[in-house]
């Protein structure tokens, strides 16, 4: 059956408040950094732009792609994730926890005002 627009808007928000949960299933655990010389290609993710992205990694740098091309080299190798699934999981496993982190400060500070009165 088709939902008229007011239903669809209440689901939405049912979903939206649905969100607010840790996650159902268990935080993916990135792949190690490759030894020199090898390579590796995988997913990671951008806590503070909630993107996913596929990149690269050898044993000294690691990039991104662009256009389907190996770009850029930052110093460094990095773990990656398997998939674009795993990466979007731990991004919700990082935001969770950035959350509460954020909620716990807020708690904080209502506890050092005390009680209403």
């Amino acid at each position: 059956m088709a939902m008229n627009k007011p239903e669809k808007a209440m689901v939405e928000q049912l979903r939206t408040e649905a969100a607010f949960r840790w996650p159902t299933e268990a935080e993916p655990v990135p792949k190690p950094v490759p030894a020199y010389p090898d390579k590796m290609e995988g997913w990671d993710f951008n806590m503070y732009t909630s993107q996913v992205e596929r990149e690269w990694s050898e044993g000294s740098r690691h990039g991104r792609f662009w256009d389907g091309k190996r770009m850029g080299g930052a110093q460094g190798g990095k773990r990656l994730y398997r998939t674009e699934r795993d990466a979007l999981v731990a991004l919700r496993w990082a935001l969770c926890r950035k959350m509460a982190n954020d909620l716990r400060a807020v708690d904080r500070r209502i506890e050092v005002q005390g009680a209403p009165a």
